[in-house]
């Protein structure tokens, strides 16, 4: 389980990481707008990190249930954690776009790794 995680961590971390970096690039110097970007970078990456992690990580098979499952857990938390981000947008007018895209990053990564480590990846989840 301790090599799991510490592939789960890096695996995560490193698609995570060039999220956050197209995100920031998509934010500022293209001045795409963050709920845009953040779909485009949700949905391109998401897929990497399942199929990076069920093959190279847990060595299970790609199977529909465990996507859709896994799908499910990560709209789940983009849903959740952009709402945040507009909630705090909206009320800390200041933010810079570092910040924001550095916060959506940090939540998703945590609720992210706890929803699909114990209801996708776990061997006894069919």
């Amino acid at each position: 389980m301790l090599k799991n995680f510490f592939f789960y961590s890096f695996i995560s971390g490193s698609t995570v990481l060039a999220s956050t970096i197209v995100s920031y690039i998509l934010i500022e110097f293209y001045e795409i707008n963050y709920n845009l970007t953040f779909v485009k970078t949700f949905l391109i990456f998401g897929y990497l990190n399942y199929y990076l992690n069920s093959k190279f990580n847990f060595r299970q098979k790609i199977s529909i249930k465990k996507f859709i499952r896994y799908l499910f857990n990560i709209t789940f938390t983009f849903i959740f954690v952009l709402s945040a981000v507009n909630l705090l947008v909206y009320f800390l007018e200041n933010m810079s776009n570092l910040l924001i895209v550095l916060f959506f990053a940090g939540m998703s990564s945590l609720l992210n790794f706890s929803l699909n480590y114990f209801f996708v990846f776990k061997k006894n989840n069919n």
